[in-house]
């Protein structure tokens, strides 16, 4: 499955019983749960009908999460999250596939996970009966394009330099844009356009990219904000 195919789903207010969220990208996990809770969950009863739960919450506090009954609510979200159970032995994990293999309709599981092992019994059920999402840094012309859309909500625009500068330093993927953008936008105040100097300024602590890297990266043409 691609991002667009689950964004479109989910979007679309269909949602499966099961997802197992992994990779690199937490930014982009983060808001895909986000986006599931806030299509699932009404606001007046999210507080009744939404856990979270972590590596200390054993297997019985999990299956006794997903089999409650939501509140005044059709649906009810369960997060567990760096539980390690991907990487734990079948046998320890029967229950929870028994679980996968036929979920209670009215609650969304959601497993958010920075290790997996392909080779897990449960990772197999729910790759068979739910979703499961490899959440990988974003490509150079990806996070352009991002850069770009997130500028575009606060009407201003990015030089393609300056734009190329902040992707060769974007070690923590979408996290550390989002938050050397935010910079930007309020160091620029009333101007619509951040230059490379603006970048520069601003972000000198955190830019490590030299100026070598940024010359081979145009030269290249690297730099396609179309």
């Amino acid at each position: 499955m691609q991002i667009l195919e689950l964004k479109k789903q989910i979007t679309s207010g269909i949602f499966q019983n099961c997802y197992l969220f992994t990779g690199e990208e937490q930014y982009l996990i983060r808001s895909y749960v986000a986006m599931i809770e806030e299509g699932i969950l009404n606001p007046a009863t999210k507080t009744l009908n939404y856990e979270v739960l972590d590596e200390c919450s054993d297997i019985d506090r999990i299956l006794n999460a997903c089999v409650s009954l939501p509140m005044f609510s059709d649906k009810k979200l369960v997060v567990v999250k760096e539980s390690g159970l991907f990487q734990k032995k079948k046998e320890e994990l029967e229950p929870l596939i028994a679980y996968v293999k036929n979920p209670c309709k009215s609650t969304c599981l959601i497993f958010w996970e920075s290790k997996i092992d392909k080779r897990n019994a449960l990772y197999k059920a729910v790759s068979d009966n739910g979703i499961f999402f490899d959440f990988e840094y974003r490509s150079q012309d990806e996070l352009l394009k991002w850069i770009q859309s997130m500028l575009k909500k606060h009407s201003k625009t990015i030089e393609k330099e300056a734009a190329l500068r902040l992707t060769l330093n974007a070690e923590n993927g979408l996290y550390e844009l989002e938050n050397e953008l935010k910079k930007l936008i309020l160091y620029g105040g009333d101007n619509p356009v951040i230059t490379l100097k603006d970048v520069e300024e601003v972000c000198a602590t955190s830019i490590k990219a030299g100026i070598f890297e940024l010359t081979d990266a145009l030269a290249a043409g690297q730099t396609d904000m179309a």
